[in-house]
């Protein structure tokens, strides 16, 4: 593995991912866009963000589902939570298995990690009438800081109280506290 810290290099790399995702996605008829800061880069720069060294893409569900399940090869690989051990993030990434990295999330540090592009599920959002957009979105974020302090193994000095009762909670009850703040 060959660590990439110049940032022109690692968009040059982003691209080349890109090209693979977009290249599987239309063979198998999965529907994808870009979002995020991606999006806005391409907008306002006509290319990338100057300091914005990732690609974000989004994806409906059903595709997002077939993708992180089908999709690699000896280059790149998926990291989803949902195949893949101790991975904390609510969304997938695609890696660069020759490339190394190191990100440091919320007191979550992930070592071996290549270059990527970020992969964000769109779920459509049906109208309830109980559940208001502000709520869904507080305990959805919720449940996010609870997957990342579940997955994590210690907090430091500098994390706020609150996040380490969380910490404390996601890891003494685990996901039985998930189901009672549904």
């Amino acid at each position: 593995m060959r660590k990439i810290t110049d940032i022109k290099e690692m968009q040059q790399i982003g691209l080349l991912m890109l090209a693979d995702v977009d290249k599987y996605c239309r063979e198998n008829d999965i529907t994808y866009f870009v979002g995020y800061g991606t999006l806005l880069g391409a907008i306002r720069h006509k290319g990338f963000i100057p300091w914005d060294d990732d690609i974000d893409i989004i994806m409906p569900r059903e595709d997002y589902n077939k993708f992180i399940r089908e999709y690699g090869n000896e280059r790149y690989k998926v990291l989803s939570n949902e195949y893949t051990t101790d991975y904390y993030y609510n969304f997938a990434k695609v890696v660069d298995l020759k490339t190394y990295a190191i990100e440091h999330g919320r007191n979550v540090r992930i070592q071996d990690l290549g270059l990527y592009i970020d992969v964000f599920p769109i779920d459509h959002l049906k109208k309830n009438k109980g559940l208001s957009f502000n709520i869904f979105y507080k305990k959805v974020h919720l449940l996010n800081r609870m997957l990342l302090y579940s997955k994590n193994d210690s907090l430091d000095n500098n994390t706020k109280l609150s996040h380490k009762i969380l910490w404390k909670m996601s890891r003494k009850i685990g996901f039985l506290s998930l189901l009672i703040l549904c």
